[in-house]
């Protein structure tokens, strides 16, 4: 409104002085993009990609003036009238400085964009990184578990037949049925509660049945057993601990107790109950805290649920060892 009340300037002058200017801007920039890219060398040297930018604004400065002024001209001949303005000293020099300021503006912008645009990126190629070695690191845990099983589990067997070949044969059964299924878990990272009591009850049964007339295995298994997941054999290497720290050095007496159930926070709680043997501190046991099978544990709790998980041993009074797993409850 400024323009039209100053003496009645026509509306196209304005719109041209104004449109000009905006024009010749859009095409430099288009130009720079193209010529340099917008983010080129930015991460690797910002002071390279800086200075690239700054190395054309006084071409950029002669090419605006010179295309503004030229298009102004341009259109007021075809007018039929004449563009006055300053003397080209002060035309070059006021419009390079005004040129120059948005100029650096719009390099501070395509910075702080390009940067957020390169944390954004290096912060997923970290979370894939970091995801792809956790995953490398559980598979690597998991692959320990099955021949330290196989070992233990084919011991016991070749024990068992110099004893009592029916037995033996019975054991065996039970055992190729135990390996297909630990095989089967060992190839995932996770599995439901239900397979992971299938593969402990297999195991127990076995173990029961070389242990007979020493060992009395009771489940405390709710009716409902929660549908949840977690870790595939995760709790395995208690059972085994019970046995051989449990009931294999004594002849008789000996009950170990597995019961599954939900703690007062929520969490699922695995627990393993042996009414021999002691620990020290509620740490380290003969054999506990020692062997790699509980080292496996801890880590793998570590990996899936950081400190939501835990596995502790506790003393049980006037004897006796308390082996528990608590994890987040993942239905």
């Amino acid at each position: 409104m400024g323009y039209l009340s100053d003496g009645g300037t026509a509306i196209w002058k304005p719109i041209l002085w104004e449109g000009s200017s905006m024009l010749v801007v859009t095409v430099l920039g288009l130009l720079q993009w193209r010529w340099l890219g917008p983010t080129r060398d930015l991460h690797s040297n910002p002071r390279k990609w800086l200075r690239d930018c700054l190395l054309v604004l006084p071409l950029w400065c002669v090419v605006f003036v010179s295309s503004t002024y030229g298009l102004r001209h341009a259109v007021y001949a075809l007018a039929g009238e004449v563009y006055t303005h300053g003397s080209w000293p002060r035309v070059f020099v006021y419009e390079s400085l005004v040129l120059s300021m948005f100029y650096v503006l719009w390099l501070g912008v395509i910075f702080g964009l390009a940067t957020r645009e390169s944390l954004v990126a290096e912060g997923m190629r970290r979370q894939e990184s970091e995801l792809a070695l956790r995953e490398a690191h559980l598979a690597l845990l998991r692959q320990q578990l099955q021949p330290h099983f196989l070992f233990n589990a084919l011991n016991l067997v070749s024990a068992t037949m110099y004893e009592n070949v029916p037995r033996a044969d019975a054991l065996l059964g039970k055992l190729a049925s135990l390996l297909r299924q630990a095989s089967a878990q060992t190839a995932q990272a996770m599995h439901s509660l239900a397979d992971e009591l299938a593969l402990l009850r297999n195991y127990g049964d076995i173990m029961a049945a070389r242990f007979e007339g020493r060992v009395e295995l009771t489940w405390q298994i709710p009716a409902n057993t929660p549908s949840c997941r977690l870790p595939s054999m995760i709790s395995q290497p208690l059972l085994e601990n019970a046995f051989k720290f449990g009931v294999e050095p004594y002849s008789v007496g000996s009950r170990l107790e597995i019961s599954v159930f939900l703690d007062e926070v929520g969490r699922l709680n695995l627990s393993f109950r042996q009414n021999r043997g002691r620990c020290i501190e509620g740490v380290e046991a003969q054999g506990y805290g020692l062997g790699q099978g509980l080292v496996n544990i801890r880590r793998r709790l570590a990996a899936h649920y950081g400190d939501a998980a835990s596995l502790t041993l506790d003393n049980l009074e006037p004897e006796g060892v308390c082996a528990r797993i608590a994890m987040p409850y993942e239905s």
